[in-house]
């Protein structure tokens, strides 16, 4: 059964054949999931047209990686899968990761994890796929980009061997801050109201919709010199994925500054959220006034191979959707840097959904597992019980 989206829009009409790129606007960006899976980009016949998803972010490429130290690489045969865990030793923020394997042309799905115990891990990135450089060596490339930079002390990272050939890690390196350039686009202007007490203020920031937020910069009047510890945590259940093993990034309660010489700048990186709740520790000290706040999310983009005379229509939203695989990617580095553009219409609610259409199943996977499991008991105990009534007869019967 095809697989259904909840809203569509359509592409302007381009003037000629070619490669164009396709500016995914926020209030679009926010109905994806992490990472954007749920994305397709049909023609008028309804043919599913490949495309590359990119994020306005470059590398300075002169600037050489820095190298992490890998505490653990096991490759886990019945899983398939090898896992990696590196130590982040200078507390950089990392939003790039380059890992050096194993010559493969297959397409590496890979799993990464933070943590700063190795107890407690958050998910930045879910089954994503990477494409391995092409080359004749016996060892490639594979760039992990557009991860919501953080700093975390550690680094988990399960790299998936569908086809029964385990990914051999060798090294994994990353940019620094300072390397990695974007550029944004302004979200809407988000509500902002305080309330102050028991020494501490409750900053709450509310979208009109979850949005997908990579800074927040706060506008604060107070006294001339002032330096406030403060957190942050989203109130919302916005982007919260059903995982089994570990919570989301954005789940995560990040520990700040504000100051009367920082930028008040905060830097979150695909933080999904609605409603954000900001508590300020102001220990003896009057409590600061935040006049206001504005967001602000890195541009993504689509780039295609578009034709004339010829109707195209994007389709986004969809619980179930994974990420496609394209073999468009692989040819990344033909496609010039300097693309012409075209843009997205009006987001519309897809007609050919069914309405009032109930699930079979409406409810999650943890309930799902906890009633096999119960269920799986229940036959447990029948077994046993009629293992005993048997063994009961037998001992029961006269000998000969």
């Amino acid at each position: 059964m095809a697989q259904q989206y909840k809203w569509q829009a359509e592409i302007q009409e381009v003037p000629k054949s070619g490669y164009y790129k396709i500016y995914l606007k926020p209030e679009l960006v926010s109905h994806l999931k992490h990472s954007f899976p749920d994305i397709r980009l049909r023609n008028e016949e309804g043919v599913e047209i490949q495309y590359i998803l990119k994020k306005a972010e470059f590398v300075d490429q002169e600037k050489a990686p820095e190298s992490l130290e890998i505490l653990k690489n096991k490759h886990r045969k019945f899983k398939h899968l090898t896992e990696l865990v590196l130590q982040n030793t200078k507390r950089e923020r990392i939003s790039q990761l380059i890992f050096t394997i194993n010559n493969t042309q297959d397409p590496v799905y890979i799993k990464l994890y933070g943590s700063n115990d190795k107890k407690k891990w958050y998910i930045l990135r879910k089954n994503f796929p990477v494409v391995p450089e092409i080359t004749s060596k016996d060892t490639t490339q594979i760039t992990l980009q557009n991860i919501p930079q953080s700093n975390f002390n550690f680094f988990k990272i399960y790299f998936y061997d569908y086809n029964e050939h385990p990914i051999e890690v060798s090294a994994a390196r990353y940019h620094s801050p300072g390397h990695i350039h974007a550029e944004y686009t302004k979200l809407p202007v988000p509500k902002i109201t305080q309330e102050n007490k028991r020494q501490k203020s409750f900053v709450h920031i509310h979208f009109q919709q979850a949005q997908f937020i990579d800074i927040l910069t706060f506008n604060i009047s107070g006294p001339e010199y002032y330096l406030r510890e403060a957190h942050i945590k989203k109130t919302d259940t916005s982007g919260i994925e059903e995982s089994s093993d570990a919570p989301f990034y954005d789940q995560y309660k990040k520990q700040f500054y504000f100051g009367s010489q920082k930028s008040n700048r905060l830097h979150l990186y695909d933080y999904k959220a609605k409603t954000i709740e900001i508590v300020v520790d102001n220990k003896d000290n009057k409590p600061l006034n935040f006049t206001n706040v504005s967001a602000y999310q890195i541009k993504n983009y689509l780039i295609a191979y578009l034709h004339p005379d010829t109707k195209y229509r994007l389709f986004i939203g969809n619980e179930d959707a994974k990420f496609p695989s394209y073999d468009l990617p692989y040819f990344k580095d033909t496609i010039p840097e300097i693309l012409p553009s075209t843009r997205i219409g009006v987001l519309r609610p897809d007609k050919s959904l069914p309405k009032n259409q109930k699930p079979i199943w409406n409810s999650s996977a943890n309930t799902l597992r906890l009633i096999i499991g119960l269920i799986g008991i229940v036959l447990i105990g029948i077994s046993i019980k009629l293992i005993r009534e048997k063994f009961k007869d037998l001992s029961d019967e006269p000998r000969k």
